[in-house]
């Protein structure tokens, strides 16, 4: 999956492909999120002032998303 760059100390970038959402974090790791609600967190994520603020109110915890680690 392509990953696109973002401006954020949290996040280095973000992909979204069939259902699944990439979050590489600045420390390096991959998080791959899936659920009802990824397509929705992903264009939330791309139009926020703040990614790093939007991603821990909305997404870290969000019951209705499925996350692991992928590297």
């Amino acid at each position: 999956m392509e990953r696109q760059p973002v401006t954020s100390s949290l996040i280095k970038s973000i992909g979204h492909e069939n259902g699944v959402m990439h979050i590489e974090f600045s420390n390096g790791k991959v998080y791959e999120y899936t659920g009802p609600k990824v397509s929705e967190h992903y264009a939330a994520l791309l139009a926020a002032p703040s990614i790093g603020k939007h991603f821990g109110a909305h997404v870290r915890g969000c019951k209705a998303t499925t996350c692991r680690a992928v590297s």
